[in-house]
């Protein structure tokens, strides 16, 4: 149900559409905002900075360590086929995920502590068509995040499902969307619905060890970028030119930051709007000196709504024979009235007396002492007893916007003439609904669209980052080598530097360097740092010195060589001389044509080669394959579809002195020899058929 191309694939030919060390300001470091982080790296963006108000990235992933053991606050958990971009960085962070096949789910009712499981796989069936016909739909469209379905899943839920045919949302659904912080479902859009059904409804149910903080805590350190924890953003300023961002930190210290994007990430934007069945609060009149909105802006934002979503932790005693899971109380599920009850309740550890309860409040009359003793009295009559409130927190969750908005155009005035504006992009829950897939998978899909090209080729010069992660090796102290007495290693300019030092240095200039094994694990050939050394300087020499045809410096030269030791003796040579190397995988001397030769021939083009490096032995082949080739096609009046390029070939191996190696060369020379002899022999023979006569002495002159 999600897009074909992995993430991988999505970036593999994207070019940044502005230089590379532009300034980028992410405002929070959830989901979203790290997300974002990660694409610009991975399109090599190197001018990267996330501002996080709180000590630590994450967002609303929080994790907390009590009586030992982690529990997750917020989102915590991810279903395995339909979660691929979260899967994707996990797996290139190394971060391990585990199962959670033990976890029941289960209706329970308050009044009795009674419980029964659901049978969610039934239930969902009936909608599955349904999704599948949606985001079919919403591929075609071409748009991103909630805005690809905004034209066709407008409508409140009740009235679309009756349109197609449905009932109502089926009960393990709609108390999944519920419980999980987005509303009562009669009072949504159905887009939400469709967002929150096909990222929940494939696969097993898995979460991070240590906490689902710890793994963005991992990608944050992992990037090659600026993260500011326990910085506030206090104002925002944008002109045609930048931004500038006030910010203050908790030790006091105040100052102004320069940028030229900025993303803004979560429900920075709607602090001021309104809260899920509150009172309204009017946007217009309420006092925001933070930030220098449009009258666009204000228009949309005006119409966002937040949900008071309430996470409360308490230790019970008296509930012990609840096997772990999550439990939803139905009573408290269908009607608004109820609100401040718990909706859900989970148990995750066996051998706690640890639950952890999920409520709504409305910011007014029902808040966090109020759903603390709601909680509480549900506990009391289920049985329980709560002996200490652990800790609880408020979230200000899934912006979102009523049915009559999005018929009205909010989606397409966000996506067409907000994003953007003003060096300004948004990305978040509003954008993408609040699920850390989609979170994720927008965020990237955002700066696809506004930070990158598909141009053939880049607009600015700038190094392909094949890793957007830093490697683990450099958190890493480093070892000592046990080098030799008296050896120190240089801060030297180039590889080359490198080599010509060591190549000469009294005590490291005749210690093997590189090894060229066999497949049967066998030694073949070896260089030591001397021996490379000299390998290099003749053929620098060689190559310089050339006059048919003439190399420069700056020059590129194609290498097509059998892999082995001989490819890097070139390769060096190759650097000292400042002539650009391009490798080629050598294709088979003896094929005719061909996708591989076709390929040499417009990298040949491309990269406007003046010459081939390769061996003897190679390029011996490579002249008996053609004359046999070019019999063979003769005899058939065929035409070949793709040859050598026209370029001299140069023998690197030839220009060098290696006596570990005449022997493999007198090999090669007679092999040569005995391939010209089984070429004349076929010329012979085709003759013969054709009724041609040919001199003998023109193939002794070949």
């Amino acid at each position: 149900m999600e897009p074909e191309k992995s993430v991988e694939d999505q970036f593999s030919k994207l070019h940044p559409c502005w230089p590379v060390n532009t300034r980028i300001a992410i405002l929070g470091g959830g989901p979203s905002g790290l997300s974002a982080a990660y694409a610009l790296c991975k399109l090599g963006y190197n001018n990267v900075t996330v501002l996080e108000k709180y000590h630590t990235v994450s967002g609303m992933c929080e994790s907390v360590d009590i009586e030992g053991k982690f529990y997750d606050l917020g989102g915590q958990v991810l279903a395995a086929s339909s979660s691929p971009t979260i899967f994707y960085l996990a797996k290139e962070m190394g971060s391990e995920l585990e199962e959670m096949d033990s976890h029941k789910l289960a209706l329970i009712d308050s009044q009795t502590g009674e419980y029964q499981d659901i049978q969610v796989a039934d239930d969902y069936v009936s909608v599955i068509s349904l999704t599948l016909e949606l985001q079919e739909k919403a591929k075609k469209s071409g748009r991103i995040g909630v805005h690809a379905v905004s034209d066709f899943a407008s409508a409140l839920t009740p009235t679309f499902l009756e349109g197609h045919g449905l009932k109502g949302v089926p009960k393990s659904v709609a108390y999944g969307y519920t419980a999980s912080g987005y509303g009562y479902v009669q009072d949504m859009p159905y887009a939400y619905i469709h967002e929150f059904t096909r990222t929940s409804m494939a696969g097993k149910i898995r979460r991070f060890k240590g906490g689902y903080m710890s793994f963005w805590q991992k990608i944050s350190e992992s990037l090659p970028l600026e993260v500011l924890c326990n910085t506030e953003v206090v104002a925002l300023r944008r002109h045609p030119s930048g931004v500038s961002v006030d910010v203050k930190q908790n030790d006091g210290d105040s100052r102004s930051l320069e940028f030229d994007k900025m993303i803004i990430s979560g429900a920075f934007p709607f602090k001021y709007g309104k809260t899920y069945r509150s009172t309204s609060v009017n946007f217009a009149d309420a006092e925001n000196e933070m930030m220098d909105l449009s009258e666009l802006e204000k228009e949309l934002f005006s119409k966002v709504q937040t949900l008071d979503y309430y996470t409360t932790v308490l230790k019970i005693k008296g509930l012990e024979h609840l096997p772990v899971g999550f439990y939803y109380f139905a009573e408290f599920m269908d009607d608004p009235q109820t609100m401040g009850n718990p909706v859900a309740m989970q148990r995750f550890y066996s051998d706690t007396d640890i639950f952890l309860f999920w409520s709504y409040g409305n910011s007014a009359e029902i808040k966090g002492p109020e759903v603390t003793q709601l909680a509480i009295d549900a506990v009391k009559r289920m049985g329980g007893e709560v002996e200490r409130i652990v800790l609880q927190r408020r979230f200000k969750y899934f912006p979102h916007v009523e049915s009559q908005d999005i018929k009205n155009g909010f989606y397409d005035k966000v996506e067409t003439e907000l994003q953007g504006q003003q060096n300004t992009y948004y990305i978040g829950g509003l954008m993408a609904f609040e699920l850390t897939e989609r979170n994720s998978s927008y965020a990237m899909a955002l700066v696809r669209r506004h930070f990158a090209c598909d141009d053939p080729l880049p607009r600015y010069p700038y190094v392909k980052r094949l890793f957007s992660l830093k490697s683990e090796c450099l958190d890493k102290i480093p070892q000592k080598v046990g080098e030799s007495k008296g050896v120190e290693f240089p801060d030297l300019l180039s590889l080359d530097c490198y080599l010509k030092h060591w190549g000469s240095h009294s005590i490291i200039q005749n210690k093997i360097l590189y090894t060229w094994i066999n497949d049967e694990g066998e030694v073949v050939s070896q260089r030591t740092y001397r021996e490379l050394h000299a390998n290099a300087a003749c053929i620098t020499e060689k190559l310089l010195s050339s006059r048919k045809p003439v190399i420069k410096p700056g020059d590129r030269v194609l290498l097509i060589h059998v892999p082995g030791l001989d490819f890097i003796d070139a390769f060096f040579g190759c650097l000292r001389a400042r002539v650009l190397p391009v490798p080629v995988l050598p294709p088979d001397p003896l094929q005719r044509g061909g996708q591989a030769l076709l390929k040499i021939e417009n990298i040949a083009k491309s990269c406007n080669a003046v010459a081939i490096l390769s061996t003897v032995g190679y390029h011996s082949a490579v002249r008996a394959g053609s004359v046999k080739n070019l019999i063979q096609f003769s005899s058939r009046n065929g035409k070949c579809s793709a040859r050598w390029p026209n370029l001299p070939w140069l023998h690197t191996d030839s220009w060098i002195k290696n006596p570990k190696d005449c022997l493999q060369k007198i090999w090669i020379l007679m092999l040569y020899r005995r391939l010209m002899s089984c070429v004349f022999s076929i010329h012979i023979r085709v003759d013969w058929g054709c009724k041609r006569s040919y001199d003998n002495s023109r193939w002794t002159n070949s």
